[in-house]
């Protein structure tokens, strides 16, 4: 209440009443105990824009559509959250070092830009698909006897395999029979794909409010490509 009344920030009175309620439902000392004591002591000492850019790197960074069939459909979601959330991001490299500091985020070495981001467990909804001609011809005949193939999201005329996220190829391999192609088809999941700065330009032209976003994204002198988020900053 009292940090509530200090900033009149609606959004911090909702985060601490979740934090809260998510800490009273949790019995015993574990790490997500220990996680949401720090979350609801840290929260105050962020700006709302310190706490949104949170908000998008757990978004882009952690989170994962499941179902998701088609790029129409990924992008509905996408402008839903962007309504959702807003894109009132710190645009000073300061900003992100606050976060590093009151123990939410790290800065580092590693950076994602945005369009990786994007993809990142999604990457079947961005490839263009490949044609028979592309791939070996016995291979092709062992993922349509698998089912494995199926016609391009993009483009029906092409084809792609019937994968939405490339972290799950080994585990959906190994179900079909096809563990010992799968060097083959590691190759064959990048025929078409589309590049990392081709989804952003396709993000921004789709969802025109992703702009400012995508911008501070990539921007250097901003600290959210190269943030990961602590245990503090995940509970959040």
């Amino acid at each position: 209440q009292k940090e509530f009344a200090r900033s009149g920030e609606d959004d911090l009175r909702t985060a601490l009443v979740d934090l809260l309620a998510a800490r009273v439902g949790e019995d015993g000392r574990n790490l997500r105990t220990l996680a949401l004591n720090e979350a609801i002591v840290s929260a105050p000492k962020l700006t709302e824009k310190q706490r949104r850019a949170i908000a998008w790197v757990f978004y882009l960074r952690y989170a994962r559509q499941i179902g998701v069939g088609t790029p129409d459909a990924y992008y509905l979601i996408l402008e839903r959250e962007i309504a959702a959330l807003g894109v009132d991001v710190p645009t000073g490299q300061a900003d992100y070092q606050h976060i590093e500091y009151v123990g939410a985020g790290s800065l580092s070495i590693g950076r994602k830009s945005f369009g990786a981001c994007i993809m990142a467990g999604v990457e079947g909804l961005f490839t263009k698909g490949f044609t028979e001609a592309d791939i070996d011809s016995t291979l092709l005949g062992e993922l349509r006897s698998s089912s494995f193939v199926i016609p391009a999201v993009r483009d029906p005329s092409r084809l792609q395999l019937q994968l939405l996220a490339d972290e799950d190829l080994e585990k959906r391999v190994t179900g079909v029979g096809l563990a010992s192609r799968i060097s083959d088809l590691k190759n064959v999941i990048a025929l078409g794909r589309l590049s990392e700065s081709e989804v952003s330009d396709e993000v921004v032209a789709r969802v025109p409010g992703a702009a400012p976003l995508r911008d501070a994204w990539d921007d250097d002198q901003t600290g959210l490509k190269a943030m990961t988020l602590t245990s503090v900053g995940l509970a959040l």
